[in-house]
């Protein structure tokens, strides 16, 4: 090979050198661009997924407000129908008395103001006591103890929870403010709980049970407590009672209910 020949031979190998250098520059930029990539897709996705964790965390809250901790449980396991019959719970219903006048009278931002005071303090008592908030209907609220079925003791918690709701009202009307005269009524008995509705659903409880509670509410003297003869009979000893008197109750005739006095303290 004359030596033209083998300096040619020599430039090709650089200029093959040199293309491949380029090659391999191209290979580690496109390699770098890829790395970038991954890494702003890792972060988009970890982002996404603390979005879809919070936004879950909010939706689990909101239904909280709405349905109870079991209910969540069996919709989120593909429950299409909730439907339960218990066969013993308590119902409490409360309604403020002469609401409708006195309502008329105040600027609707002082009365949405006070009702939503006095009803965190309800919703924050059934939480404490563990019941059952099932809703609000105008100035009612309704409430059950024993939901769960096997409670023995939901005629007490229950009557246990209207007298801290009687407290509730009576330390608003010590406070000075403008004074609300609320009845409150007990009934324990046989009632069915499930969900209904598509877009606004709602959890609601249904049966003669509910109705009673209602009527032992409407004869209640203000600001105390009236517990039916079915809760009565399944309060202890440590529950006080007094007045026990035979009412009429609207479309359901004669029956006994007594006032709730207040716990009695334990005796060490």
């Amino acid at each position: 090979m004359s030596v033209q020949e083998i300096e040619n031979r020599v430039a090709a190998l650089e200029r093959e050198k040199r293309s491949l250098e380029r090659r391999l520059l191209r290979c580690e930029q496109s390699l770098r661009l890829l790395q970038e990539v991954q890494r702003g897709n890792t972060n988009l996705l970890s982002s996404l997924l603390q979005e879809i964790e919070a936004e879950k965390a909010k939706s689990d809250r909101l239904l909280r407000n709405i349905l109870p901790d079991d209910v969540i449980g069996r919709l989120n396991q593909g429950a299409e129908t909730i439907a339960d019959t218990v066969g013993s719970a308590s119902v409490v219903f409360t309604d403020f008395v002469g609401f409708t006048t006195a309502s008329a009278k105040m600027k609707a931002s002082d009365l949405v103001a006070r009702l939503n005071a006095l009803y965190s303090a309800f919703d924050e008592a059934a939480e404490r006591a563990g019941i059952e908030k099932i809703k609000t209907i105008g100035d009612a609220y309704l409430a059950v103890s024993g939901l769960a079925g096997d409670d023995p003791e939901h005629a007490e918690k229950a009557t246990s929870f209207a007298l801290d709701l009687r407290d509730i009202v009576r330390a608003w009307n010590a406070d000075g403010r403008s004074p609300w005269q609320m009845r409150t009524g007990v009934h324990s008995g046989g009632l069915t709980a499930g969900v209904i509705g598509l877009h606004k659903f709602a959890y609601d409880i249904w049966g003669d049970t509910v109705n009673v509670a209602n009527r032992v509410q409407s004869v209640c003297p203000a600001n105390e407590v009236l517990v039916s003869q079915s809760t009565a009979a399944q309060l202890s000893p440590n529950v006080e009672l007094a007045d026990e008197q035979e009412v009429e109750l609207k479309g359901r005739g004669r029956a006994k209910v007594f006032r709730v006095v207040g716990m009695r303290q334990a005796h060490v």
